[in-house]
């Protein structure tokens, strides 16, 4: 019985050392492209539109400018193969830009239009988040998921629980690169 528990106790330990990771995954979150700042919201900006459009309501007056920062970083497919996804990180800017900010990771819903990036300032949904979350204070990171906008994937796996989740965990390990080569503040 002994023997059985020893041999048991192999197979498991190498089973585990063959699934550990290591290779190319090692780099996940990876910027691949240096993060490009798109442009800075003005809270001015922020609260204009939000008061036109009746939200600000809804997302409160903008309390920091926002800057959009976009991304372009390592994550893995279906098959746990190398490959990119984009996104954009928001953090607060101008009278915020010195503290410290809790990260916000942000899933989108899924979208028929593959060119389509929240690395748009013009983009609705980032508008949004920008206005909820990166003018109150917090930063924000958003995948375009794999398939979408940069990332070189041949498709995107419509859900498929553990590349969403990848493309977003790798968001924010790219999130906290980012800032710390720009010198953005982040704690979460």
């Amino acid at each position: 019985m002994k023997k059985l528990h020893t041999l048991t106790a192999v197979a498991v330990a190498a089973l585990l050392a063959s699934c550990g990771g290591g290779g190319d995954n090692d780099a996940r979150g990876a910027l691949l492209e240096t993060p490009q700042t798109l442009t800075t919201l003005s809270a001015a900006q922020i609260d204009s539109s939000t008061a036109a459009s009746g939200m600000q309501a809804f997302t409160g007056p903008a309390q920091c400018d926002v800057r959009v920062v976009s991304l372009n970083y390592a994550t893995v497919g279906v098959h746990e193969e190398s490959t990119n996804a984009s996104g954009v990180l928001l953090v607060p800017a101008g009278a915020c830009a010195n503290a410290s900010h809790p990260l916000v990771a942000y899933a989108r819903g899924t979208d028929v239009q593959k060119p389509r990036t929240l690395a748009n300032p013009s983009d609705n949904e980032t508008f949004l988040l920008a206005a909820m979350y990166a003018a109150q204070g917090y930063a924000v990171v958003a995948s375009d998921y794999l398939g979408y906008a940069k990332s070189n994937y041949s498709f995107h796996p419509y859900l498929h629980a553990d590349s969403e989740a990848s493309s977003v965990v790798d968001s924010i390990r790219a999130a906290r690169a980012a800032a710390f080569g720009q010198g953005m503040g982040l704690s979460g």
